[in-house]
């Protein structure tokens, strides 16, 4: 048991111990870590714009091509992890790379980084873009699979499965719960980010959809100044981007597509 602790920690003996007391001789605030986490991001991104030209999505969403893709960082990244990073279908352009790695530092700092807090990614593109055999579209590194946020029955967070919710937001085997409020903190960070620019829409279920915008407007209704306002504008944004498409209801993850410029 430690009793004191003076600034040489000569009574010290091991050198854990005299790590611990320098530890708290210099603490290290939570600020202090955030900034120097999101220091760290930016300075990768930074190290992959200088590794090679800007990127370029040509073509249509199922028809398209990607050059000089960025390479979004496998199997893991602060705040994120790659579901599937043996299929090198981790590659899209700029804007999508560098926003991902950005909100995964965002979810990070509102909800930790343990698993089950983590952004599950699922697929962007192949290096050059092109059509994929688990995607209609996704050939213009401007498309992404986010799984969603999840909880057991109690309310106890879980790590993100790519399971199907049906219209109560209960997964088919009745264990997990569609997590709203975690999602909709998702949903806003992407509506927020000034990286993803344009965003062509966000594909959901309409039932999800409704349990998030739900959520958002309970926040809204107990929110007062300029929160209830930054709240009543995503709220109209997320109402005008979310939907769900005719091919494939989109129970079981979050389509992310960008607008090219």
């Amino acid at each position: 048991m430690l009793h004191s602790c003076n600034r040489s920690c000569f009574w010290l003996t091991s050198p854990a111990l005299a790590a611990l007391c320098l530890f708290f001789m210099n603490p290290i605030s939570a600020d202090e870590s955030l900034s120097s986490i999101r220091q760290s991001v930016e300075a990768a991104i930074s190290r992959i714009q200088s590794s090679k030209p800007p990127s370029v999505s040509s073509g249509r969403l199922q028809n398209g091509r990607l050059d000089h893709a960025a390479e979004l960082p496998k199997p893991s990244g602060v705040g994120y992890r790659i579901i599937h990073p043996d299929r090198d279908t981790n590659f899209g352009a700029d804007r999508m790379v560098f926003g991902l790695m950005r909100l995964g530092v965002v979810m990070h700092e509102k909800l930790g980084d343990e698993p089950h807090s983590q952004l599950h990614i699922n697929e962007i593109s192949d290096r050059d873009g092109g059509k994929q055999l688990r995607h209609i579209n996704h050939q213009m590194g401007l498309d992404v699979d986010i799984v969603f946020y999840c909880t057991d029955l109690s309310g106890t967070p879980q790590r993100s499965r790519w399971v199907s919710f049906d219209e109560r937001g209960l997964s088919e085997d009745g264990d997990l719960r569609f997590d709203a409020a975690r999602n909709w903190i998702m949903i806003d960070a992407i509506l927020s980010s000034e990286t993803f620019r344009k965003i062509r829409s966000l594909l959901i279920a309409d039932a999800l959809k409704k349990q998030l915008l739900d959520h958002a407007m309970s926040l809204h209704e107990a929110a007062e100044g300029d929160k209830a306002e930054r709240l009543r504008e995503g709220i109209k944004r997320a109402m005008e981007l979310l939907r769900q498409p005719a091919s494939s209801p989109h129970d079981n993850h979050l389509h992310l597509s960008l607008q090219h410029e």
